[in-house]
């Protein structure tokens, strides 16, 4: 996938991700895990927590996180809803949890291919002149990434990995404001790749 910029082409992938997120790139591929055996009690037991679980909505699960021993399922659901790919009705997706039981080594899942995946599935679907549609996919990358690649005159800023660690909402909201004073987005530098 390619983001094009006046000079030249951003390119997102899974290294992209990695660099951008800091999270795990190598490991099983959620299809790969296929689905959470029946039997398994695992998603039952986390379930019962909220009251009516297909209808569950982010600040329940956020007040959840800090209040459960089931904290690593709550925060799959936070991750996947705040990062890959969210609903248009508010409810949080949980599909998710289909692939995960209790035997699940979260951290040996390859979740850079999981959001690409989602970036790739979201953006076939978004109109971007359309006011009724919404990109529902994961925009924090996509801000990031660009934050990341295409230089500022304004606001220099040391590049770090992963690039998360760095941008606080403050620091791109006044990077926002600079580039809506110029008035326009994309124009800068691209940034030469980052070496440690």
């Amino acid at each position: 996938m390619v983001i094009k910029v006046e000079k030249g082409d951003i390119m997102v992938t899974r290294e992209s991700l990695n660099e951008m997120l800091g999270i795990p790139m190598n490991g099983k591929r959620i299809e790969e895990l296929g689905y959470r055996d029946r039997s398994d009690t695992w998603y039952n037991n986390w379930a019962i927590q909220f009251d009516d679980v297909l209808n569950l909505r982010m600040t329940q699960l956020r007040n959840s996180i800090v209040s459960t021993s089931l904290a690593d399922m709550n925060f799959i659901v936070l991750f996947v809803n705040t990062l890959c790919e969210s609903s248009s009705s508010g409810v949080c997706n949980i599909n998710i949890l289909k692939h995960i039981s209790s035997g699940t080594d979260i951290k040996s899942i390859d979740w850079c291919s999981y959001v690409l995946d989602c970036l790739i599935n979201m953006s076939s679907s978004f109109e971007p002149y359309n006011d009724k549609k919404y990109f529902f996919g994961p925009s924090a990358h996509l801000l990031l990434l660009y934050l990341d690649n295409i230089d500022s005159d304004e606001l220099k800023v040391e590049r770090t990995r992963p690039v998360i660690c760095y941008w606080s909402s403050e620091k791109i909201k006044y990077r926002e404001n600079l580039e809506m004073t110029i008035g326009r987005f994309g124009f800068g530098d691209i940034n030469p790749p980052f070496v440690t």
